[in-house]
């Protein structure tokens, strides 16, 4: 099934038109949805293995879990070998997932999906990336990693499913979507456990005589993008001595309770900390500065027991606002999102 309103996009497999053309139609091989499509990035290359929807969750394959999946699931290649022999060499391969209706910018947004490796697999990604777009990028080579992704999400798992989310803001339209393995974080990690009788003989062929190009595999399954509803300002400013990015008055002891009780009985909302620095020092550093004194409010946050996960955190640098003191920029705000 997938769904979309003006504020959302869902896919979970279970409903599509899987489409896989012949090897000389550079169109490729694409899933069909009725407000998205996904495809491979450009330039294309059609010898490189890089997605497929497969039918039939298998503990052969992954330990899922107790998490709520149907029968359908993509399978991401995130990195293979180069065809034929004689090219010796890694792919990187990438998702583009083009939405039909971009999703407009400036307006905050929570980023889910489920993945995990397969079992049969030697190694894993160490990070599996995200980036957005307005337009469409094209890589450098069809094989080719990317960079600069929105999110980067670490696997804590060698062989299960796991949930990743996250908020973000798009300060451009969302139109395109880019998953897969990005150069910030391209490292291949040897897995503790493995089993490759699990793989079809001619696939562990094939990656027998290919070793140093380490290949995984992943399972993707139920992609969610839905636009948060911002509330009204519920909590006051915390605020920092120069150059401090920690704080342990009262005031922020007390604010902070009111704040982890309140999301507490609010488990599906989720906070956005916002760091300020005074004008004194140069840029760089006060984005850096202003970046710790939200983090360090996070944290805090955390240890009161808020679901990490739910709280977003962004270093403003130097306040700008007009009518404002150097006393009065060092701080936190919040802003709560349902």
């Amino acid at each position: 099934m997938n769904s979309q309103d003006l504020n959302s996009y869902y896919f979970d497999f279970e409903d599509v038109n899987i489409s896989c053309r012949k090897p000389s139609d550079t169109s490729g091989y694409h899933v069909q949805f009725d407000n998205a499509i996904m495809r491979r990035p450009l330039p294309k290359r059609n010898d490189l293995a890089g997605f497929s929807v497969i039918e039939g969750y298998s503990y052969s394959d992954i330990e899922y879990k107790d998490y709520n999946v149907g029968d359908k699931f993509l399978v991401h290649s995130t990195t293979w070998f180069l065809y034929p022999k004689k090219e010796k060499g890694r792919a990187y391969n990438h998702i583009e997932i083009v939405l039909k209706d971009s999703l407009p910018k400036g307006n905050y947004y929570n980023f889910s999906f489920l993945a995990g490796n397969y079992k049969s697999f030697m190694y894993k990604p160490s990070s599996y990336g995200i980036k957005f777009s307005d337009k469409r990028i094209l890589k450098s080579t069809p094989q080719a990693t990317m960079s600069e992704p929105n999110l980067l999400f670490s696997f804590k798992n060698e062989n299960e499913l796991e949930y990743f989310n996250s908020l973000v803001y798009a300060e451009n339209d969302i139109k395109y979507i880019y998953m897969g393995i990005f150069k910030e974080d391209s490292l291949l990690v040897n897995k503790t456990h493995y089993d490759p009788r699990l793989l079809r003989a001619i696939t562990r062929g094939k990656i027998d005589s290919f070793p140093d190009t380490r290949p995984t595999r992943l399972i993707i399954d139920n992609i969610k993008i839905q636009k948060l509803q911002k509330k009204a300002k519920m909590f006051s400013d915390l605020y920092f001595g120069f150059d401090k990015y920690q704080t342990n008055s009262t005031q922020s002891k007390n604010s902070l309770k009111k704040i982890a009780n309140y999301l507490s009985a609010n488990p599906d909302y989720n906070i956005f900390i916002y760091g300020y620095t005074d004008d004194i020092g140069t840029v760089k550093y006060n984005q850096k500065l202003s970046l710790k004194r939200a983090n360090f409010i996070k944290n805090k946050l955390i240890k009161l027991g808020v679901n990490r996960d739910k709280i977003m955190t962004y270093g403003k640098g130097i306040n700008k606002s007009k009518n404002t003191t150097d006393k009065l920029s060092r701080k936190v705000s919040f802003t709560i999102f349902e």
